[in-house]
C-alpha cells in the first residue's frame, strides 16, 4: 500500500503525461484552498498604488527622520506595484520596526480591505505608517496611531505580477 502512495506521488510531481500535469494542478488548488482555511492573507495581492514607486518622492520620509540611506535599506525599498503577491507571516508585533511593510485591516472606507503599507515611526506604543506612494498617513485609517491589534502580518517576499491571476478572477 505505502509502495503505491509512493508512486502516485512519484507520478503527481514528476510525470511526463497529461494526467500527471492535471494531477499536479488539482495537489496546488487543494494546497491552496487548506492556505485559504487556515490563515487567508498568506498570498495577499497589492490591489491599490500605494505602494508603487513610479513618482516616489523621498522628502517626505525626512520628517520622520528617516534618511535616503536607511530607507534603501528597509524591504522593498523599490516598492510593491498592483498585481504582486505578497507571503505574510504573523508577527508579534513588538518585533516590528521602521520600514517594516505591514498588511493591517481597515477600518472605515476600506473596511473589508486589508492594506499594505510601512512602518515609519512610533507614537506611544502604537504605530505610524503610510504607503510609499501616499502623501502621508491616511488619518482616517488611524494611521497616524495604529493600534498594533489591527497588524495582520509582516510582508516576508514578493512575487511579482502573479496576483493579476487573482485580480483578473
Amino acid at each position: 500500500m505505502i509502495e503505491k502512495i509512493k508512486k502516485f506521488i512519484v507520478r503527481i510531481f514528476f510525470g511526463d503525461d497529461y494526467l500527471s500535469d492535471i494531477l499536479f494542478l488539482i495537489f496546488i488548488f487543494i494546497v491552496y484552498f487548506i492556505i485559504q482555511i487556515v490563515y487567508p492573507p498568506l498570498f495577499s495581492v497589492i490591489v491599490s498604488p500605494s505602494m508603487e514607486h513610479y513618482y516616489f518622492n523621498f522628502q517626505k520620509y525626512e520628517q520622520y527622520n528617516i534618511t535616503q540611506q536607511e530607507f534603501f535599506q528597509f524591504p522593498y525599498p523599490n516598492g510593491l506595484y498592483v498585481g504582486d503577491i505578497v507571503i505574510i507571516l504573523p508577527i508579534n508585533t513588538q518585533y516590528l520596526r521602521i520600514g517594516d511593510v505591514i498588511l493591517y485591516k481597515g477600518i472605515s472606507l476600506y473596511k473589508n480591505e486589508d492594506i499594505f503599507h510601512r512602518i515609519v515611526g512610533y507614537n506611544n506604543s502604537n504605530f505610524i505608517i503610510m504607503g510609499d506612494n501616499n502623501p502621508g498617513p491616511i488619518i482616517f485609517e488611524g494611521e497616524n496611531n495604529m493600534d498594533p491589534n489591527r497588524i495582520i502580518g509582516i510582508g516576508i517576499l514578493r512575487i511579482p505580477l502573479l496576483g493579476y491571476i487573482k485580480l483578473l478572477i
